[in-house]
């Protein structure tokens, strides 16, 4: 054992682990997917990189959470083998990053930085290594060699801006062919390209990486010295396939059920669990197919461990033992995967409890006869087989929280005497869906801690499961779901369901908007309903009819006539007529005029434009009020709609006095909000008074670019030259003051065999202090001649000109 370690949890950086042991990726852990490019792993890759460039940039702490694994003996007499068991996607993309920096370090040893020790460092690096497949060793194993990284080092300072790393890579003569059919490489190469892309490994992050000050870093533990092993992690096969302990926590389930039960009811636990229950998980009420169904037993021990988990949820908040603000960003705590319940109970030992007292088995028995029998309620049996997963993954929170919902609606509804039904159980989990959704969209399940207090407001609220609307019409403030605010939107809706029932029919058609998913309190504010006036606007009809056309209007816009044409989304036309009121662009990195979609919808989206604290719903409000003006008394009617708002923004006289110059020209040219020219993420960026908008080809700004006004001008130009051949140029990151007049730019026009080049340029200048200053000019060049504009219609006119 190596001195100076502390098995039992340490907070290390990864060159500091490197330095005490070897690290062995085994052959039963999975392929590196943090380059993958579906969804999931591009949000997780970026998220990731996003967060360490700012940490490293900024010098300041970040933790990648908890890193575990087990010590073995090694053939290297110097350092024993460290295998991680979890932590394995962290540990290679700081591999990476590691590895790109020292090659950056060796490519800047000549540009004063100190040279670092390159043999001794890429022998400190070379002790980490995969063994998922045989390709993936001997590429790890390559790319660390001394020799390999002073090529690469040497490629870095020459290689021209548009070669990717990965292509170099790939060009070297030891990158095999059967490199190309590895999913660990393939993943490791795009990752490689981002980290490039980014800058982030430039000048001193290698001394920053791998000394005492190194900001990045992680939790250690070695699993022998914490408890059993084989009780905390299950046995895997070598295809990583997890073994089902569900004979083994049965077990146990059904000791606790004879020590807390009368024998009769104890022996008709025993009976149940292996009839009418395991009936129910055979075959899902005749959902699974018959080839599958051998793998109840999976799906059960998937409830059974989710089940459990929200009881250990609940509960551990009361726990000195346990951290409930444990940050869940890149480790999910869950996911432990918890197959006994004395793991589950050694977190609540200090205070005696136990995750599986009598209620727990109250509870589990009442979910359980519900879903098994012929009369379960619309919706918990589905509940019940989506948080059944027999793959081993965590389910995600919002599923969790369904099942928590339903076993507390039936353990509160039968405490109370009485039989679960219908309008209760809607009028339940309809409010506990809206919390969820907003949790799961603003962050409210970030933490144990958060997801605990979640818990433990549902369990409070099953007190008033028969009746959970009225309950909720007395404004008792509860706690408990983050973030606040749809607490106090479900009260307030509540009061009016309660009170006022001609707003029950309209409230339910708002909530039925799937993009807002039960977040609606915005159209209250609009007609003017909050908590302090409720009582009597409530019940003025004109407040009413308010609401039905403000709802009519945001159902019209977020209810696509075609999904398969987003460009015939009224949304567009929305967009266009939204600038005119004001600069409602939303920012996450990059800022964007709000994107439709799931992605990015925390930051980016429509749905935090319009909560109160975004400071910006009022823009849409004013919107709103302007096209139902237009309309007037008129039934409200798509092409109206398209009418009035186009209206809006062609009669916009341009205010000088705004800062979003660029506004100007989105308002003027509708064309411009194409996906010809706006990625689907809606982004842009603006440096030195240029706006940038993402290539063609790309969703989103990642560092090639096109530029507003050449898009203006390639735009207008279809009417005024619609003979000339236009070529939109991308450009790699902004403008810098070096601009050669032989390159094409932005946009390249071709007529007649006459070409010109449409870029940008920095130009010098003094104000009238006598202050130098700074400015972009567009540039026309002909051939030889170039020329200077400082707008767009002058540069057109010059266009028209020489085409003459």
């Amino acid at each position: 054992m190596n001195a100076g370690i502390d098995n039992g949890g340490n907070t290390m950086s990864f060159w500091h682990l490197l330095k005490h042991y070897s690290i062995r990726i085994p052959a039963i852990q999975r392929d590196y997917v943090q380059g993958r490019g579906d969804v999931q792993s591009a949000n997780a890759r970026t998220g990731m990189l996003d967060d360490i460039q700012t940490h490293i940039s900024d010098r300041t702490p970040m933790s990648l959470n908890f890193i575990y694994g087990q010590i073995e003996g090694s053939d290297d007499c110097d350092v024993e083998l460290f295998v991680p068991l979890d932590g394995q996607q962290r540990l290679t993309t700081l591999y990476l990053i590691h590895w790109l920096a020292l090659v950056m370090a060796v490519a800047n040893a000549g540009d004063g930085e100190r040279a670092p020790e390159l043999d001794g460092d890429a022998q400190t690096l070379g002790r980490f290594s995969y063994q998922t497949r045989q390709t993936s060793s001997d590429f790890f194993a390559r790319i660390g060699e001394p020799d390999a990284i002073q090529q690469i080092a040497q490629w870095t300072a020459d290689r021209t801006p548009m070669c990717k790393l990965s292509e170099y890579l790939r060009d070297k003569r030891w990158f095999r062919p059967d490199f190309m059919y590895d999913p660990t490489i393939l993943s490791a190469l795009e990752v490689l390209d981002d980290i490039d892309e980014r800058r982030m490994t430039r000048h001193g992050v290698w001394d920053l990486l791998t000394g005492d000050d190194c900001p990045i870093r992680f939790e250690w533990l070695d699993v022998n010295d914490i408890g059993n092993g084989d009780d905390l992690y299950i046995k895997m096969n070598a295809r990583g396939k997890q073994l089902s302990d569900f004979e083994n926590i049965k077990a146990e389930l059904e000791q606790k059920a004879q020590a807390e039960f009368s024998p009769e009811h104890y022996e008709e636990f025993c009976r149940k669990f292996d009839q009418e229950w395991t009936d129910f998980f055979w075959s899902f009420k005749g959902s699974v197919p018959t080839e599958k169904r051998d793998e109840y037993d999976m799906r059960f021990m998937g409830f059974l461990n989710w089940f459990l988990w929200n009881q250990w949820a609940g509960k551990a908040k009361k726990s000195p033992r346990i951290n409930t603000e444990y940050s869940m960003k890149g480790v999910d705590l869950a996911d432990t995967r918890h197959r006994s319940l004395d793991e589950y109970n050694k977190d609540l030992r200090t205070e005696g409890g136990s995750v599986c007292d009598s209620r727990t088995l109250v509870r589990l028995e009442r979910i359980l006869d519900h879903v098994s029998g012929d009369d379960a309620l619309p919706g918990i049996p589905e509940i019940v087989m989506a948080s059944s997963s027999i793959d081993g993954k965590a389910e995600s929170y919002s599923t969790r929280m369904r099942l928590e919902a339903a076993v507390a609606y039936l353990d509160g509804i039968m405490n109370q005497g009485k039989r679960p039904e219908e309008q209760s159980w809607t009028e339940w989990i309809r409010v506990i869906r809206h919390l969820s959704n907003a949790a799961t969209m603003w962050q409210g399940y970030n933490t144990l801690g958060l997801y605990a207090q979640a818990v433990g407001m549902v369990e409070r609220y099953s007190d008033h499961a028969d009746d959970l609307t009225s309950y909720l019409a007395t404004f008792p403030g509860d706690t408990g779901f983050t973030p606040k605010d749809q607490i106090d939107e479900e009260e307030l809706k509540a009061w009016l369901r309660a009170n006022a029932p001609q707003w029950s029919e309209p409230l339910h058609k708002a909530e039925e908007i799937p993009y807002f998913e039960g977040k609606i309190d915005f159209l209250l504010s609009f007609a003017g309903i909050t908590r302090d006036n409720v009582e009597t606007m409530s019940h003025d009809p004109d407040v009413l009819d308010a609401f039905d056309k403000y709802l009519e209007l945001t159902k019209m816009a977020f209810e696509r006539q075609d999904t398969n044409l987003p460009d015939t989304s009224l949304l567009i036309d929305v967009r266009r007529a939204l600038l005119p009121k004001g600069d409602y662009s939303m920012r996450e990195g990059n800022l964007s005029y709000l994107v439709d979609s799931r992605n990015h919808a925390r930051t980016l989206g429509w749905r935090n434009m319009l909560r109160a604290s975004s400071g910006k719903r009022e823009l849409f409000h004013r919107l709103c009020d302007d096209v139902l003006d237009r309309i007037g008394d008129k039934q409200l009617g798509r092409q109206d709609v398209v009418d009035a708002l186009t209206a809006i923004a062609d009669e916009y006289v341009w205010d000088e006095e705004r800062t979003d110059v660029h506004a100007k020209s989105l308002i003027k040219e509708k064309g411009l909000w194409s996906h010809e020219y706006f990625g689907s993420l809606w982004q842009f960026r603006v440096v030195d008074g240029i706006c940038y908008l993402p290539s063609g080809e790309k969703t989103q700004l990642n560092g090639i670019n096109r530029e507003l006004a050449s898009c203006v001008i390639c735009e207008e130009l279809k009417n005024v030259i619609p003979d000339v051949q236009r070529t939109l140029k991308t450009r790699v990151g902004r403008l810098y003051l070096e601009w050669k007049p032989a390159e094409p730019q932005y946009l390249t026009l071709q007529k007649d065999g006459k070409i010109i080049h449409i870029g940008r340029k920095y130009v010098s200048g003094i104000d009238g202090n006598g202050n130098s200053l700074m400015s972009t000019v567009i540039t026309v060049l002909d051939g030889d001649h170039e020329e200077q504009f400082s707008d767009v219609e002058d540069t057109i006119a010059r266009i028209v000109d020489i085409y003459a």
